[in-house]
């Protein structure tokens, strides 16, 4: 499209688009975000938009057809959904109503079609821009992956300028509230336009949108397995461009939700003396220890003040973790046996202990222990289960030394020393892990190491929530 056509503030698909996408709450009833982690670092987000879309020949997708009246019934026509981090979407698709994957504008019409509305959208202002021309370039540069888009659209929002020129009246932009933020939000991310068949327009529907997205770990994610917690920030992607928004979060088994938040919800009330207001309630959590979907829900009529959820992720009680609390009762036990029992027999019959049958006995759990701790499991958890592989490699270790012991070593007051040995360090092993059972333990002594100055506030499984 020529420049001339994307600033004139009559053409329809700008005006159009600028008007869907500014009350986008109007006509989209529902909004979720289904968050699948399928690695350790990344997962497949679903984005799904219950909406009605506007019925306006001003949508079709041949620019001859936007001024008729009557369109033919193979007509094509656009919808935007969402606007979308900058960057490379993998895996990427778009599903229609009907369920059938559906084609997108490519990044250089996204462009075209987000600096029509933009200009479109400050033009009708009267007084508001001083220079179109150098408007053009600005919006340009802020809407597309220049790595300077978000300083213009700074410089524009606040200065009113781009490149030490002023183009716009700074006053004047601030007073209108909801063009800056998009502005922002278009020099961040890129409006994804979908193109449905014009049928589809002004039915209800649903459309899906699947890309892989990357987790955003808080911390030091290379050490979760000493505090055995994990703690995620998970985008919300357009919580306020819905009449409701869902935040889905399915886990895989091998970890557990120790608590999840988002922003609380925020209406429009009334005082004493009938003047509204807006309330802003306390955030939607779920506090206590779940392994299942987890599920919250708000309502906003502006962005939240934060535009992330938490969700914070601990170790399963599973078959490695009951392992590995056995696995150090029965280490200290049998040494302890072993070494008592070995003392209260005669010098002959204690040494008789340091035997092949003895060195089976113990070699035995020892594989036992090595085996469990090499069981696949899903890459999210391993860092909160990988104490517990390693215990259970140090608890094969140790029986394997004292297994080896009772074959090599001849001296019965070695022998005994070296079972004890075992028996204490089973023992001091089992004393940690049941001192890190105690939520926050880790999280409390090293809280300052592994947050710094983005840490949220201790937790307990029975009493949690998380502060920014």
């Amino acid at each position: 499209m020529s420049e001339d056509t994307v600033i004139n503030p009559e053409w329809k698909l700008a005006r159009a688009m600028a008007d869907a996408v500014l009350n986008w709450s109007e006509w989209c009833h529902r909004r979720q975000d289904q968050y699948i982690p399928e690695e350790q670092d990344r997962g497949q987000v679903v984005h799904t938009m219950d909406c009605t879309p506007l019925r306006d020949p001003s949508f079709a997708l041949r620019p001859r057809w936007r001024a008729e009246e009557a369109l033919p019934e193979d007509a094509q026509a656009l919808v935007p959904l969402a606007i979308v981090r900058k960057g490379i979407l993998r895996e990427f698709e778009v599903f229609g109503f009907a369920g059938a994957a559906v084609p997108v504008l490519t990044r250089d019409q996204n462009i075209d079609v987000s600096v029509g509305l933009l200009a479109y959208l400050l033009l009708r202002v009267e007084g508001l821009v001083v220079k179109p021309a150098v408007l053009m370039d600005c919006l340009f540069t802020i809407v597309s992956d220049d790595e300077n888009s978000s300083d213009a659209a700074q410089d524009l929002i606040h200065h009113g300028s781009f490149q030490g020129t002023k183009v716009i009246d700074q006053q004047r932009l601030l007073k209108q509230a909801r063009i800056p933020e998009l502005i922002k939000n278009l020099s961040e991310g890129f409006l994804l336009i979908a193109v449905v068949p014009f049928a589809d327009l002004g039915r209800r529907g649903i459309i899906k949108v699947s890309y892989l997205w990357d987790f955003k770990f808080v911390g030091h994610k290379a050490l979760t397995f000493i505090k055995g917690r994990r703690s995620i920030q998970l985008p919300m992607n357009a919580p306020s461009d819905a009449q409701s928004y869902h935040l889905e979060v399915r886990l895989p088994a091998n970890v557990r939700c120790l608590g999840m938040s988002i922003p609380g919800s925020i209406e429009l009330a009334f005082t004493d003396d009938g003047n509204p207001e807006t309330q802003i309630h306390e955030d939607q959590e779920i506090g206590k220890t779940t392994d299942s979907t987890l599920h919250l829900r708000a309502n906003y009529l502006i962005p939240p003040y934060r535009s992330a959820a938490w969700l914070e992720l601990v170790g399963p009680r599973n078959d490695t973790f009951w392992v590995s609390i056995i696995g150090g009762f029965f280490i200290a036990v049998i040494g302890i046996l072993l070494t008592v029992f070995s003392a209260s027999l005669p010098p002959e019959q204690a040494d008789a202990l340091g035997d092949a049958t003895t060195a089976l006995t113990l070699s035995v759990p020892a594989v036992f222990f090595g085996y469990i701790s090499t069981q696949k499991d899903h890459l999210l958890g391993q860092p909160l289960t990988l104490v517990y592989r390693l215990v259970l490699l140090a608890y094969a270790l140790i029986l394997m030394i004292m297994a080896g012991a009772s074959m090599f070593v001849l001296s019965s007051e070695l022998l005994r020393g070296i079972w004890a040995g075992g028996a204490a360090l089973g023992f001091i092993i089992l004393v940690v892990l049941i001192l890190r059972l105690q939520a926050g333990f880790w999280h409390r002594i090293w809280l300052n190491i592994w947050f710094g100055a983005s840490k949220p506030v201790p937790s307990k499984e029975d009493r949690w929530r998380l502060y920014l």
